[in-house]
């Protein structure tokens, strides 16, 4: 069955990096755990509302995890409009999770601070297919400084 959901572009690369680019959910990954719990029954007059194709990522599930869930066969399944939002906050939330531990790693190999930063927000945007933008980098730089206020120094 085909789930599909809205999220940011830079998200959507950074979700087909960490789940591939066919991502598959099952009951026993990742994405599936992720999404379990998030997918409902689609209403029969449920309407796909038009969204540039940048902004959908579009995921294969599993007919055991729609059982595992209670759905039944020949029920069409979506994220509802929270759900998706949710979806995206968490995919938001694993991504700043391995960029923080990206920066931390490059910082200890660099003595310069900010080019560190940058250099380790470019290089692993590099390493997972996702396009650097200068905006993308001021977005990442403020939330790894208010990871560091909120968790304390990293170490």
């Amino acid at each position: 069955m085909i789930v599909r959901t809205t999220i940011k572009p830079w998200l959507k690369e950074y979700a087909q990096f960490r789940f591939g680019v066919h991502a598959r959910a099952r009951d026993h990954n990742l994405l599936g755990i992720l999404i379990r719990p998030l997918l409902s029954v689609m209403p029969k007059d449920y309407k796909d509302p038009s969204v540039d194709p940048n902004e959908l990522l579009t995921m294969d599930v599993s007919r055991d995890l729609c059982i595992n869930c209670n759905m039944v066969a020949g029920q069409r399944i979506y994220l509802t409009p929270d759900n998706q939002y949710y979806f995206e906050h968490i995919v938001k939330k694993l991504f700043g999770q391995d960029v923080f531990s990206y920066i931390d790693n490059n910082l200890k190999h660099n003595s310069e601070r900010s080019s560190g930063i940058k250099a380790a927000i470019k290089e692993m945007c590099k390493s997972c297919n996702i396009t650097y933008s200068e905006k993308l980098y001021n977005n990442l730089q403020k939330e790894y400084h208010r990871n560091i206020i909120h968790e304390g120094a990293h170490e």
